[in-house]
Order: C-alpha cells, then structure tokens, then sequence
C-alpha cells in the first residue's frame, strides 16, 4: 500500500518537508526549453504521476533529490514526453557540474505572487544567465520561521533583488464608481518593501499586466509590459549585468 510522501532527502543529507510544486516546476522547466510547458494542466497531471510513483516505490522511506528526479526522468519517458526528458536530463548534468562552483554564482532573492507560471519563466531566465536564484518557498528554514524571520536572513545574502508584480488581486478606491484595477497581492508589496529598502541600487521591479508600481518605488529601476517575453527576459538580465552581476544577457533569449 502506498503511503503520502511528507519528508526528502536533500544532496548535504539534511531532511526537508516534501513539495510537489518543486516537481511541477521542474517538468515545466524542462518543458519550456523544447518550446512546450503552454498547457500548465498536463505538467501538473505528470507532476501526479511522479508522485504517485514515488509513493509506491519509497513507502515507508524517504527519497532522495536524485531519487525524485530519476522517477520523474522515467515518467516523461514512458508518457511520450522524450524531448522534455531530455531537457531535464541536461539540466541535471549542468546542476550537477556547477555544485562546486554554486557559490561563485550572483545570488537574485525573488519577491513574487501567485502567478507561478511567469515566475517559473523569471526562475529560469536567471538561471539561464548564470545566476541563482534564491525563491521563498525553496528556501531552507530553521523550524517555524515567520516570513519576516526568513527575509531577514536571506535577503542579505543576495547580490541583487528582482520584484515580480503579477495582476494577483484587484482593486480601487473606497466609494468609488471607477473600475476595478489590476494589483499585486498586498503581502507581495510588503516584501516588496522591505527587500528593496535593504538593497535599493540593486533591485529590479517587474510589472506585468497593467499593474501599477506605487510612487513609493520611484527611483527603482522598473520593467513593465503586458506580459513576460524575451525581452523582458533582456531588460531584466542587462539590468543584472550593469549592477556588476557576473551573468551572461545574452542568454536571456531563448
């Protein structure tokens, strides 16, 4: 009988709670290299059939990294997704071969909302151009850390700050007739705010879909379009690069 996966096995041997997000992500990584990953519904059916399996396989055990990501190899495979596979492949073995050198990469802490496609799209941009990204919920914490706790600790271990505005919520004033205006999420804004404050010449503001930057933010440098493309991808890596970030903006263009 199968049983829930709750705990993985990080590569430093460390025991981490499981995420599925971090499987889908990963399909969809993979996917969007070989020019898919546009019907977000069939990643997240494979993301199910990946843990399906692993809760099959490691019942009663707790899986590796390298466990999870050999099953979802095989998954991919066996469900006609080779060229995905493939990509996926590539992207271990690169993963693989900058272990030793992950320290030398610029460090990016990412503030974003509820829209994970477009940050999945931001996730692989940055690391495309050589740096790391550093994502809330992949974060290692201590215990029960609040949000502020895990701002306070990992923002200033980054070399630059990049702020994902996506039309999360919607808004306007008290008694008023106007319509309804797309906005960020309020607790996006938050931090937001507090990891601009601490590294104010190197962030980076993305509004995407109409929603406005506060005046508050004047001075930040800002990116706005309708939506995520290459060159957004460009503007954002060009940005990296003249903060005297080691990243390559060329390779923002896929």
């Amino acid at each position: 009988m199968s049983e829930i996966i709750k705990k993985v096995r990080k590569r430093d041997g460390s025991i981490v709670d499981f995420d599925q997000e971090q499987i889908t992500n990963a399909i969809f990584k993979a996917a969007i290299e070989v020019g898919g990953g546009r019907n977000r519904r069939i990643v997240e059916r494979l993301s199910d059939e990946v843990v399906r399996v692993l809760e099959e396989k490691y019942a009663g055990t707790i899986p590796g990294v390298k466990d999870i990501q050999d099953v979802i190899e095989t998954v991919l495979i066996e469900h006609g997704h080779a060229r995905t596979a493939k990509a996926f492949i590539l992207y271990r073995t690169r993963e693989s071969q900058m272990l030793s050198l992950g320290a030398d990469k610029p460090k990016v802490f990412v503030v974003y909302g509820h829209n994970r496609d477009t940050l999945s799209k931001l996730e692989l941009t940055l690391r495309q151009i050589g740096a790391e990204p550093l994502i809330f919920n992949q974060l290692p914490t201590s215990g029960s850390q609040t949000i502020i706790e895990i701002l306070e600790e990992n923002i200033p271990k980054a070399d630059a700050i990049v702020v994902l505005l996506t039309p999360d919520d919607e808004g306007r004033k008290r008694n008023s007739d106007a319509k309804l205006e797309p906005r960020a999420r309020q607790n996006t804004l938050i931090e937001a705010g507090y990891a601009v404050i601490s590294q104010r010449k190197k962030s980076i503001l993305i509004s995407l879909g109409g929603v406005k930057i506060p005046t508050d933010f004047d001075g930040i440098y800002k990116v706005e379009d309708l939506q995520w493309s290459d060159t957004v991808a460009f503007h954002v890596a060009k940005r990296l690069q003249n903060m005297g970030l080691k990243v390559d903006p060329t390779k923002a263009i896929r």
